[in-house]
C-alpha cells in the first residue's frame, strides 16, 4: 500500500528544511531591529544554528569521501576553538582592554 511516511531518502532533506525554516522564523524578527539588541535575542535561533551545524558534520563526518570527513573534523576544531576564544566573555572574567578588544570583530557588537 502507498505510504506517506518520507523515504530513508528524503529524510535528511526533511530534516535540513526544517532547521533551515526554524532557525530562519527565530531569527528574521530581529533581523532589521536597528537598536542594541543582545546574545539572549538570538538564543531561539542559535538552537537551531546549532543543530544545523551538527547535522552537517555528521553528515561530513560520516561520508565516503576523505575531503568532506576533513571538512567535518575542520569545523568541529574551529567551533572549539572559538568557544575557548570567547569563554571569558560568556563567563564574565576580567578582560584587559586587549583582550575584549581583540574579541570585538565588528563596530556593532557592544
Amino acid at each position: 500500500p502507498p505510504s506517506f511516511a518520507p523515504t530513508l531518502l528524503l529524510a535528511p532533506y526533511l530534516i535540513a528544511l526544517y532547521l533551515l525554516l526554524n532557525h530562519a522564523a527565530n531569527w528574521l524578527p530581529w533581523a532589521k531591529v536597528s537598536r542594541c539588541v543582545f546574545i539572549y535575542h538570538y538564543m531561539g535561533a542559535a538552537v537551531f544554528g546549532l543543530l544545523a551545524i551538527a547535522f552537517l558534520c555528521d553528515r561530513w563526518l560520516w561520508h565516503p569521501q576523505v575531503e568532506l570527513r576533513a571538512t567535518g573534523i575542520t569545523v568541529i576544531f574551529l567551533i572549539a576553538l572559538a568557544f575557548v576564544f570567547w569563554l571569558p566573555l560568556y563567563l564574565g572574567l576580567p578582560l584587559s582592554v586587549e583582550g575584549l578588544e581583540l574579541r570585538r570583530w565588528f563596530e556593532s557588537w557592544v
